[in-house]
């Protein structure tokens, strides 16, 4: 994301770049809303081996 201006997208076949507002402001929406669900640090290390624990 550039600046609330632009996004690039990148697919396994196409690079796709967004510019129109309101694609733009739906991808910065879900990028915050993942951002905030998402763990870091110790946190994420706990999570990634709770997981892998799970598997067996």
């Amino acid at each position: 994301m550039f600046d609330q201006e632009q996004v690039n997208v990148e697919l396994v076949s196409a690079f796709l770049t967004i510019t129109q507002p309101h694609e733009v402001e739906m991808h910065t929406s879900t990028f915050s809303d993942m951002a905030r669900m998402a763990v870091y640090g110790g946190n994420a290390r706990k999570l990634i081996g709770a997981a892998i624990h799970a598997l067996g």
